[in-house]
């Protein structure tokens, strides 16, 4: 069997939510959250990729309600194109909605963003589990 591991993440302008697929690239866990210091938050991340052995990465991709860009979109398409270029690692966007608001549903909200970003990772992982090979 192939491995093929991601990263997910849920980008936001002062926290950053991380989690990862298991080894098959079919569930994902909330690992951690990072306070979002830009380039120091992409070589945290590069390690982390390096670490857990990550293939891809997916980053929640932040719209509105009718589907367009809202205000931290267009920032979140740089950090993946930052993190990209220097982690050399492809980056897919996976379109969320208020994943931060179904986490909170969890019992406690201490760790949202990280569970933020494995409702992200997990809707990739179960779209492209679906799709014909």
């Amino acid at each position: 069997m192939i491995s093929m591991k991601y990263l997910g993440i849920d980008y936001g302008k002062k926290k950053i939510g991380l989690s990862v697929s298991d080894d098959s690239g079919k569930v994902a866990f909330p690992v951690l959250i990072l306070k979002n210091e830009k380039d120091e938050t992409i070589k945290k991340i590069v390690y982390i990729l390096e670490e857990r052995k990550i293939n891809e990465i997916v980053i929640g991709l932040s719209l509105n309600y009718k589907g367009a860009d809202n205000l931290i979109t267009k920032e979140a398409v740089d950090f993946a194109e930052k993190l990209e270029k220097v982690s050399g690692k492809k980056v897919n966007f996976e379109k969320e909605y208020l994943s931060t608001k179904e986490a909170n549903r969890t019992i406690d909200n201490k760790e949202d963003d990280a569970r933020a970003s494995a409702i992200i990772l997990q809707s990739f992982l179960d779209k492209k589990g679906s799709s014909p090979r």
